[in-house]
């Protein structure tokens, strides 16, 4: 990811985030980073909650207690009134879902990570389009309704995975990490790639997301995963590109993440199939 941008919401004419009331959602864009834009913005809330999915590339948020990367076609559910702030990368392209007060009885209490499954993110974009603004109220109360029913009824992923670190040497490492000639590299080899001992990229891998540089790593090669098996590359294709000769082990460890093999999460979550 190479440079981390926050983003302003551009809200549809006529939406008040603010209105204790509303229902809407709102499609937020963007396809870069330049100048002026680049760099931090103050955290924000309103009475609204907000379901933030990525639909294309890799995008994140921030919330009090750090960086989130949201994966492709999953979203990060924020409850009313929590400060938060989204961030783009090159590529990231993101919709959100904006669901006042009165709707939110049965969406999570927390901020919340999980799967979006394409039929929902579908309905969401169809949503932000300015024809949703002619459909009558009772149209958009069922259509808003069977969103919110998808949201609550979603797989949730581990809280705060893949964090976006703030370190210069973590970002340098993040931007090549899905350089297939650096994936089999070791610890020792990228730690000399930003001119510092193993000992103190394993420190600042901790500092900075709580978890070992190893599971750190391995958390964003399996976040690059999921793009992968959304293009339908195939597991032994995508396990190749992660840095795995042997794709039962590849299989494993992606089980251990998410609950789920690639394959089951192709069909579930990136074919919205229930089956099993």
């Amino acid at each position: 990811m190479p440079r981390r941008k926050s983003f302003v919401t551009k809200w549809p004419r006529g939406f008040n985030p603010d209105d204790p009331d509303v229902l809407t959602v709102s499609a937020i864009i963007d396809e870069g980073v330049s100048g002026s834009d680049v760099g931090p913005k103050p955290l924000h809330k309103h009475p609204t909650g907000q379901l933030l999915v990525a639909t294309e590339g890799i995008v994140g948020i921030e919330l009090e207690d750090g960086y989130w990367s949201i994966p492709a076609r999953c979203g990060v559910w924020v409850p009313p009134n929590v400060a938060h702030q989204g961030v783009l990368g090159l590529g990231g392209k993101s919709v959100s879902l904006h669901v006042g007060p009165v709707w939110v009885d049965q969406l999570p209490e927390q901020s919340t990570l999980m799967m979006v499954k394409p039929l929902t993110i579908e309905m969401i974009m169809a949503s932000a389009t300015p024809a949703w603004a002619k459909r009558s109220s009772e149209y958009r109360n069922h259509f808003s309704r069977v969103m919110i029913d998808d949201v609550v009824n979603a797989k949730q992923l581990p809280r705060n995975f893949a964090p976006l670190p703030k370190s210069p040497y973590l970002l340098k490492i993040l931007r090549e990490l899905h350089d297939p000639d650096k994936a089999g590299w070791t610890m020792a080899e990228w730690a000399e790639h930003v001119h510092m001992s193993e000992r103190t990229l394993g420190r600042n891998a901790l500092r900075e997301t709580g978890m070992t540089f190893y599971n750190w790593r391995l958390q964003h090669l399996f976040l690059r995963s999921i793009e992968h098996l959304a293009e339908k590359l195939s597991v032994d294709e995508v396990a190749a590109l992660a840095g795995y000769r042997n794709t039962s082990a590849y299989i494993k460890v992606f089980k251990e993440v998410f609950g789920m093999t690639p394959g089951t999460y192709a069909r579930q979550v990136l074919l919205g199939d229930s089956e099993e």
